[in-house]
């Protein structure tokens, strides 16, 4: 994912005429920079700003930086997409199960466990907003509608396959 982030660095206390920012390029200087293993900077730009109060006869100026940063992926891949698949992928196994096997509801609701705990990890770790959904966060919301799907349908298929003559009578329209 891309954050946008702008700080803006100013003096309320003091006007232009006994303190005046000045920003020598529009681009931010890197060279003191130390690289993160979670964050790369995509730009960097500073922009001189003055500003009339409507209490104050001064200008006040500033100086407001804007960043653009990208999360670099490696760490949630591994971490949780990775395993978020595999789980998934054991949803389909679900159906090779015969119906005589007892955990076939089991593993369906244990797949859908595991993909609410994933699901909690992920709110934890990434940033809350209500503009956008992360993909990994749309990925297992569909995910979540599937498995509960496959339980729906393990239900019926269950069901259908244990009836018996004592259980259930046959519709008069058969």
């Amino acid at each position: 994912d891309q954050q946008n982030c702008k700080m803006k660095f100013g003096s309320w206390t003091y006007d232009k005429a006994k303190i005046d920012l000045v920003s020598m390029h529009s681009h931010v200087d890197q060279l003191d920079y130390w690289e993160s293993g979670e964050w790369v900077i995509i730009d960097a730009v500073g922009n001189y700003n003055i500003k009339k109060y409507e209490c104050c006869a001064e200008i006040y100026p500033d100086i407001t930086y804007f960043f653009i940063i990208r999360r670099l992926p490696l760490f949630y891949t591994i971490n949780l997409i990775i395993p978020c698949l595999l789980i998934s992928f054991l949803t389909v196994l679900v159906f090779y199960l015969p119906s005589e096997c007892g955990e076939k509801i089991t593993l369906c609701i244990s797949v859908l466990l595991s993909l609410t705990v994933f699901l909690l990890l992920i709110t934890e770790i990434i940033p809350s907003t209500s503009l956008v959904i992360p993909l990994i966060g749309e990925y297992l919301l569909f995910t979540m509608i599937f498995v509960t799907l496959s339980i729906i349908i393990t239900v019926f298929v269950l069901n259908v396959h244990h009836r018996s003559p004592r259980t259930h009578t046959m519709p008069g329209w058969v």
